[in-house]
């Protein structure tokens, strides 16, 4: 058994004890108070004799036993502060745990609330027509309540004006409350301009949702609003009035100018079949198709256009934040135009609900899936001839523009369930590209993810 020196309390001898003893080891090699066991070491080997300064300083055999015990308890553990921590021994560095920097799952499912802006328009298509919600029986019935004299200047003034725009509104400036029966605004009213604003903040907002996590800068995409329905309203005025000029004119010639003529003769000529109350179905569809829906998506698309032409990088979520602000804008700018020349003195509240809200949306739903093309198809747009490049420009709106056409036609027609489920489909095709393209992000993502996973591990091996 091997042996340790102790120093007594008392006078510092040194004393060799066996170690490690138990407790009647200790008392009896020291004490002499009992024999020591088989293993112990001899006589020679240990130093049994007691200290003189026991005689000095007495002390009781139990204190001496208990202080020498002492001697071969285990060290003090160091005290650990409230709120501290052990520190582990080093061990061999383990790989993070692979982490994903997705936005949240209802970011994703976002989009979905556009089919709340289309509740409107569910009303108004679903709901069964009346006659007397038309113009003309809005008129007699006014006519009807209102006093003699008023009457009487009414036609007066239909009788002698030559002009029927003119006479209309003359009838609204007699009118005392400058309106139909039934009207929700007079026909003098601005108020249009506040819903407007509202429908404008309400999008604004929305938009503003889609773009957080750094997808777009909302300063950016407020003022492509507001270009597209500024600008963009200037342009489709203009070209509107440049098809409608080339009626009854006819050019002969093979430059490119008289081509570009009849192009824009044609397109003047579907603005007429579209409106034409006479037209069928066939004629009024190509009429609001390549006339009526190529040029507004057109429109529209000139902000997603000049934004390809500058050759900058742009997500398909960037562009397709883009393309929902400028038909946005374009169809909050429409809505103002209708209001102010068709639906004031005329018509009941909820055809601003449908025009400001419903409407609004669905212009954001085409223009968006044009600028989703436009970044997935971007060597469609890049070409050299201008007719190469009005055949590409046709074939990246196709799908909005005929969803554009087939719904205008079907109001047209009075076919309205028919028309609600072309707006319905118009959000289909959007969603269907917008879950393909997070599904091939997703797939992307967890690629990059195992890579960078497996890259880790191998060099921590």
């Amino acid at each position: 058994m091997p042996v340790s020196p102790v120093a007594c309390p008392g006078c510092k001898t040194r004393v060799t004890i066996p170690t490690p003893p138990s407790e009647d080891e200790v008392a009896a090699a020291l004490l002499l108070d009992s024999p020591i066991s088989e293993d112990t070491p001899s006589a020679s080997e240990v130093n049994t004799s007691e200290p003189d300064c026991y005689d000095s300083d007495p002390l009781s055999k139990t204190e001496r036993k208990n202080t020498l015990l002492k001697q071969f308890e285990d060290p003090p553990q160091a005290k650990i502060p409230v709120g501290g921590q052990l520190h582990a021994p080093p061990s061999k560095p383990k790989v993070s745990p692979v982490k994903s920097n997705d936005p949240p799952g209802w970011f994703r499912h976002l989009h979905w609330l556009l089919i709340a802006a289309l509740i409107p328009l569910a009303f108004s298509l679903l709901r069964k027509p009346s006659e007397a919600d038309e113009p003309i029986p809005r008129l007699l019935r006014t006519l009807e309540n209102s006093n003699p004299e008023v009457e009487h200047r009414i036609t007066a003034a239909l009788e002698s004006s030559n002009d029927p725009e003119a006479a209309f509104e003359r009838i609204f400036e007699i009118l005392p409350q400058h309106k139909f029966d039934g009207a929700f605004l007079p026909r003098n009213s601005k108020l249009h301009w506040l819903f407007a604003g509202l429908s404008a903040t309400v999008f604004l907002i929305f938009i503003y949702s889609l773009s957080l996590f750094g997808t777009a800068d909302p300063k950016r995409l407020l003022w492509i609003g507001l270009f597209t329905g500024t600008v963009g309203v200037l342009m489709l005025f203009l070209f509107q009035y440049i098809a409608d000029a080339t009626y009854g004119v006819t050019l002969i010639g093979r430059s490119v100018l008289i081509i570009f003529f009849y192009i824009v003769k044609f397109i003047g000529f579907s603005y007429r079949a579209a409106t034409d109350p006479d037209n069928g179905f066939l004629l009024s569809f190509v009429g609001f198709t390549l006339g009526v829906g190529f040029c507004e998506e057109v429109c529209k698309a000139v902000p997603l256009l000049f934004k390809h032409s500058q050759q900058e990088s742009q997500s398909w979520r960037n562009a397709f934040l883009w393309g929902m602000a400028s038909g946005a804008g374009f169809g909050i700018s429409e809505a103002v135009v209708y209001a102010g020349g068709q639906y004031n003195g005329i018509s009941s509240s909820g055809i601003y609900l449908v025009r400001f809200i419903s409407c609004v949306a669905l212009h954001a739903l085409w223009t968006g899936s044009a600028a989703i093309t436009i970044q997935q198809k971007p060597d469609w747009v890049n070409t050299d001839g201008w007719f190469e490049y009005g055949a590409s420009l046709f074939r990246i709106l196709a799908i909005p523009i005929v969803l554009h056409g087939l719904y205008d036609t079907f109001l047209k027609k009075d076919m309205n369930a028919l028309a609600l489920l072309t707006a319905l489909a118009s959000f289909g095709y959007l969603a269907f590209q917008l879950s393909r393209l997070q599904g091939e992000d997703d797939r992307n993502r967890t690629d990059a993810m195992l890579r960078d996973y497996q890259r880790k591990k191998k060099a921590m091996a």
